[in-house]
């Protein structure tokens, strides 16, 4: 145990302040609101209340360093994060960059990127990118999840199916013939695989989503904030924290992210 966290706690331990107190959380508690059908994002365990992923180590650093105390919380969708944030029930917000998403709420730069690919049945023919956008094939995605809405932009031939966000139905609606496949991040297309015997994912990425931290619109010194902690995380305790979990990448400058549609 004390091995696979070394290098996260010297990365923490030799991380510089870059924020103000007061700056991001708008009271004695910085108020954190997160996806939870994001396993890249942050899980929390059923059985004890621990949490553990990317978005709480952030979301802990940050009230460190504005010596305040976290309040972190999960939402059950991007619209339900940026609510939160737009009406100052929340004073961060854990979400992929979209462009219907925006406005209401600013973006920092992104922090981490997420591939997503498609989850296919044993049977299936679906073999590469390729074979998705196929007229009279069904392809499912969680309802304003963005990767749904990147394929509803990109897809010409394919129909998009949006479905719920519990996997039990996702993974009904594979085994049932009802989508030809399912779009999500790795790690939500695994979790999905083992409830469907034989099921595999592509090998090719369909893009990389980008993900962020919103705060209000009207708070332009607590995105400043966290773009310069984002910035000095990057090579040190954002990878550090990335990198004990699976499935996304730290987001580098000339990255090529986003969905190819835009």
């Amino acid at each position: 145990m004390v091995r696979t966290r070394l290098p996260y706690l010297l990365a923490l331990a030799a991380f510089a302040s870059p924020t103000a107190a007061g700056t991001i959380a708008a009271g004695p508690v910085l108020r954190a609101v997160y996806l939870a059908g994001n396993p890249v994002q942050a899980v929390r365990d059923p059985a004890t209340g621990e949490v553990r992923g990317p978005a709480f180590d952030v979301a802990q650093e940050l009230a460190r360093q504005e010596g305040v105390t976290l309040d972190f919380k999960p939402a059950g969708s991007p619209a339900e994060i940026i609510d939160a944030v737009e009406r100052g029930e929340a004073d961060i917000g854990f979400v992929a960059y979209e462009p219907s998403r925006a406005g209401s709420v600013s973006f920092s730069e992104p922090y981490m990127v997420v591939p997503q690919s498609f989850l296919v049945s044993a049977q299936s023919p679906i073999r590469a990118l390729r074979d998705i956008d196929v007229a009279g094939r069904s392809i499912g995605g969680t309802g304003g999840d963005s990767v749904t809405l990147c394929m509803k932009r990109t897809f010409r031939a394919a129909t998009v199916v949006e479905l719920p966000g519990d996997p039990a139905a996702i993974a009904a609606a594979l085994s049932e013939g009802k989508v030809d496949a399912f779009a999500a991040n790795r790690t939500r297309l695994a979790g999905i695989a083992a409830l469907v015997p034989g099921a595999r994912q592509l090998d090719e990425a369909f893009f990389n989503v980008p993900q962020n931290i919103v705060v209000p619109r009207d708070r332009l010194a607590a995105k400043a904030a966290i773009d310069r902690f984002i910035a000095a995380a990057r090579d040190g305790f954002l990878a550090a924290s990335i990198a004990r979990g699976r499935g996304a990448a730290p987001a580098r400058p000339g990255m090529t992210i986003g969905c190819p549609a835009l």
